[in-house]
């Protein structure tokens, strides 16, 4: 979100589309002026959920329809609170607060089609991650639920763990929660076995932002600071050094045709190619020039000598990891 607006951009060339008109943040929970956007996609990328979490004394969620490029949908009034949006099965799962004392939060559950509310489940509450199958729900509370065909969250025992950012696998095989130690635990896709935790030992920062690449090989776990780091999801092994982004923390991202995608606080589109020839470029730009004969046959021994700069060419031994 950009100056009290929900700003679209193409995927891939960064282009701006056409969005949702500004919002109106007169008023808010504090008394202050401003607003604090949360934003979801359908699965099929062609709507938009969006509202403004400090909207006073009740607030609404909006859908927004790229192809016709209007508001195509506006909630009834919805308690304030909550920071969560997310698509499942015909309706929006909407996380508010009783706005009590306490402060205990739920999930609404809002049927666009009907123009009403469908239902409300206590306790869930938090940033909200739907499976691709929309059969499961889980949320940075750390719970844990089942979703009916009509979207309506069944909550598990057991949960995930309070959490940054949630992130399932386009496969459904991984689900990612990127915690505020800035360590990621890797969960199987129905959230019932630990798989693991990736510890970054390059930065300090919490975990922001989580997305995996299209065949769920690589996760890129965002970081508050900036930082990017990918992991190779079979060996749960870090891929090379962070990559840092100059836009301060990193609030969105996608892994896809051998490019990450990012937009972060101050930037709102950045592409960075992550090929392995754009890789032996910033290397020789970085070191001026590329391996002697005496520096090859120091580092690959029994190797014919090969130019390492200027061709493009990528010595032996090092890894080629293809995002498809």
């Amino acid at each position: 979100m950009y100056d009290n607006r929900v700003e679209v951009r193409d995927g891939t060339s960064g282009q701006r589309l056409p969005g949702p008109p500004p919002l109106r943040c007169s008023a808010t929970i504090t008394g202050t002026s401003g607003c604090w956007a949360i934003a979801a996609f359908r699965r099929d990328g062609r709507v938009l959920a969006y509202s403004n979490m400090l909207q006073a004394p009740l607030r609404r969620a909006w859908m927004w329809d790229l192809d016709s490029r209007r508001v195509s949908a506006t909630s009834p009034p919805l308690r304030l609170g909550g920071g969560g949006l997310a698509f499942a099965g015909p309706g929006l799962l909407v996380t508010t607060s009783t706005g009590d004392v306490l402060r205990a939060q739920m999930t609404t559950v809002w049927d666009p089609a009907k123009g009403r509310i469908a239902a409300t489940v206590p306790v869930i509450g938090g940033r909200l991650a739907v499976d691709p199958t929309e059969r499961l729900l889980v949320s940075s509370k750390g719970h844990v639920a089942d979703l009916t065909p009509t979207g309506v969250p069944v909550r598990r025992a057991g949960g995930i763990g309070v959490a940054n950012a949630l992130a399932f696998s386009p496969d459904g095989r991984y689900l990612a929660v990127g915690k505020g130690s800035g360590q990621t635990a890797l969960w199987d896709g129905k959230a019932q076995r630990y798989l693991g935790t990736l510890t970054s030992t390059a930065s300090a920062a919490e975990v922001s932002a989580l997305a995996f690449s299209p065949d769920a090989r690589v996760l890129a776990v965002g970081m508050t600071n900036g930082a990017i780091q990918l992991w190779d999801t079979d060996t749960r092994q870090p891929i090379g050094a962070p990559v840092m982004t100059p836009g301060s923390m990193v609030l969105a991202m996608t892994l896809r045709d051998n490019a990450l995608y990012v937009s972060a606080g101050r930037i709102p589109y950045q592409r960075f190619d992550l090929t392995p020839a754009a890789a032996a470029a910033t290397i020789c730009r970085r070191a001026g020039q590329g391996l002697t004969p005496e520096n090859w046959a120091t580092y690959f021994p029994g190797y014919p000598f090969q130019s390492t700069c200027g061709d493009n060419a990528t010595p032996p031994g090092i890894a080629r990891r293809t995002l498809r």
